[in-house]
């Protein structure tokens, strides 16, 4: 049997950190940090204070600040939990709250199943506006669970390979007991529009406007933006400078 309990972004935007009570521990997705009324607000994880022996991994998703932005709090409070996730997050994570202890960092691939004692888990590949974005599979003896993370079907993304549909399928025919969707907007009905087609449109904008400035503002994790804005610039001979201690950090570690 399994428990899960939200301790934040739940129809909220921000503070996303899921628990997930099993037979062998807490496994915990992601740690974010949202905004109310100008403030910064994380996730309430008193109810976690009495059962930290019991903690066995924090699992994130991917780099956006509603799902890593509490980490700084939870690392303070249960510094010997191990942190899975991509190269490109776990970066950020440290960049981001200048961890002194980076052991239990634990850097894992999307399709590399993994285990955490009896659970296995494995990050599958989602589209995102961050590169390295994950959906999580999660596996016991008794149980098949998925989270989609924040995702993205976008077939005509040339940015990097699209939601690997197949592997969700795979899972998906075999058998789950829950499917847990939490992306922004999940709910609507219809389709997203696709990222090249705001590319068409920074395209029309860079050759319109070719000899006066352009000012962007964008979110600093929004990487995959970032990538278009310097591919045309570098098309139309154009510098840039990118403003914002946020931003540079991120730049640093997409490099």
């Amino acid at each position: 049997m399994y428990k899960v309990d939200f301790l934040g972004g739940i129809g909220e935007i921000g503070r996303n950190m899921t628990v997930l009570e099993m037979a062998t521990g807490l496994y915990i997705i992601d740690c974010g940090a949202g905004l109310c009324e100008g403030n910064t607000v994380y996730p309430d994880m008193s109810c976690l204070q009495q059962r930290a022996d019991e903690i066995k991994a924090l699992i994130i998703t991917h780099g956006h600040d509603d799902h890593i932005g509490g980490i700084g709090v939870f690392n303070a409070r249960f510094p010997r939990v191990p942190i899975y996730s991509s190269p490109f997050t776990l970066e950020l994570i440290k960049k981001r709250f200048k961890l002194s202890r980076t052991t239990h960092l634990i850097s894992q691939l999307a399709g590399q199943p993994f285990d955490v004692g009896e659970v296995t888990f494995e990050f599958i590949h989602v589209n995102h506006s961050i590169p390295q974005a994950y959906a999580v599979y999660i596996k016991t003896k008794d149980e098949k669970l998925l989270f989609s993370g924040d995702f993205k079907i976008d077939l005509l993304n040339s940015d990097e390979p699209p939601t690997d549909l197949k592997r969700i399928r795979q899972i998906g025919e075999a058998g789950l007991d829950a499917l847990f969707i939490e992306t922004t907007n999940a709910a609507k009905p219809g389709h997203s529009r696709s990222t090249e087609i705001v590319k068409h449109g920074l395209d029309d904008i860079f050759r319109t406007y070719s000899n006066e400035r352009l000012v962007f503002s964008l979110f600093s994790s929004n990487v995959q933006r970032m990538n278009i804005i310097l591919d045309l610039a570098l098309r139309y001979n154009r510098k840039v400078f990118f403003y914002g201690k946020s931003m540079q950090d991120v730049i640093s570690v997409a490099r």
